[in-house]
């Protein structure tokens, strides 16, 4: 057997830089097989009249894979997520893991206020305005399920008639493209959104993507995409995760290659050794794994980030008003 690996070796009078380039392709296909491994769980309430969802709650895991460090995704972060539509206005609530004082907390918002506070205790640890003109826009076009089901397509087309958007369709790939402007969209300083636009699969009754491109002052290109996974239940999609990309290309380099640097554009480019010539070169105390290598041109700070969430023990239309108490106790 060969070994592949990111290796520096004592018998070259020189530092190697081992680099690889972004492949995004490659990125999609490591999130799909969290899926694949990883099969969830959907518990719906047990009156499924309708493809309906006034609730969703569900264990989310997070993975992260940046194409500048890391050979595949790795797990980041867990929490527990709860939304619910109450009298037309839609709670969120997300528990997090003890941080690194112990503390575990929760994080509230109704789309007006945002409520952090100890899970355990339910004390308020701090309260924000975070209302914004756009928010009932923007949900609409995410769907009157919360975003986790079918949306009404009719319902999405109606809107952006009202309020005279880019609406544009393609009947044989059944695609429903919404091109929204920057005034609707939430944007860092020195961002300038060229393009943002929320694609529909029509024949499935979901949302297929949202991407938004962005450019910095420096004319760095940020391309954000983010692609929701469904699964079937009972004839019904449910989401069941989001694969979110963030390609960031630099406009200029931040200086010139190393002399006597190797660059390479992917793992396979890795030079093989055999199992026989790695123990050889170890036992010598020639040869050791160095986990801080970093791939791509290091002239170039360009770079592709692959966040996926996946949702696991999913339960619809189970959740109690009683776990955003903290609202209802503001108003």
């Amino acid at each position: 057997m060969k070994k592949s690996l990111l290796l520096c070796t004592t018998l070259v009078p020189l530092m190697l830089y081992l680099f690889a380039s972004c492949d995004n392709s490659k990125n999609i296909t490591e999130a799909d097989s969290v899926f694949e491994e990883n099969p969830t769980t959907i518990a719906w309430s047990q009156d499924k009249s309708s493809d309906k969802i006034t609730s969703y709650q569900t264990d989310v895991q997070v993975y992260r894979m940046n194409s500048r460090e890391d050979t595949g995704l790795k797990l980041s972060d867990k929490y527990k997520m709860s939304v619910k539509m109450i009298d037309n206005v839609q709670y969120t609530r997300i528990d997090m893991v003890a941080d690194s004082d112990g503390v575990y907390r929760s994080v509230l918002s109704d789309g007006e206020d945002l409520i952090i506070c100890n899970t355990q205790t339910n004390d308020e640890l701090l309260r924000i305005n975070v209302s914004d003109k756009n928010n009932s826009s923007l949900r609409m076009f995410g769907g009157d399920n919360l975003g986790f089901g079918k949306i009404d397509i009719e319902n999405v087309k109606s809107e952006a008639y009202r309020l005279s958007l880019d609406l544009s369709e393609n009947t044989e790939s059944s695609l429903l493209t919404l091109s929204l402007p920057q005034s609707m969209l939430v944007l860092g300083y020195g961002e300038k959104s060229i393009k943002s636009t929320i694609s529909y699969d029509v024949s499935e009754e979901v949302v297929k993507e949202v991407e938004t491109v962005t450019v910095m002052d420096d004319e760095t290109v940020v391309t954000s995409t983010l692609c929701p996974v469904y699964e079937d239940y009972e004839g019904t999609p449910v989401k069941i995760g989001t694969i979110f990309t963030i390609n960031t290309q630099m406009a200029e380099n931040v200086g010139e290659m190393p002399d006597k640097s190797m660059v390479y554009e992917s793992m396979d480019d890795i030079p093989e050794i055999s199992d026989e010539e790695f123990e050889a070169m170890q036992e010598a105390g020639n040869i050791y794994e160095d986990s801080s290598i970093t791939f791509g041109d290091p002239a170039n700070l360009s770079n592709i980030e692959t966040v996926v969430e996946l949702y696991t023990n999913i339960e619809i239309n189970q959740t109690e008003d009683s776990v955003f108490k903290l609202l209802f106790d503001g108003e």
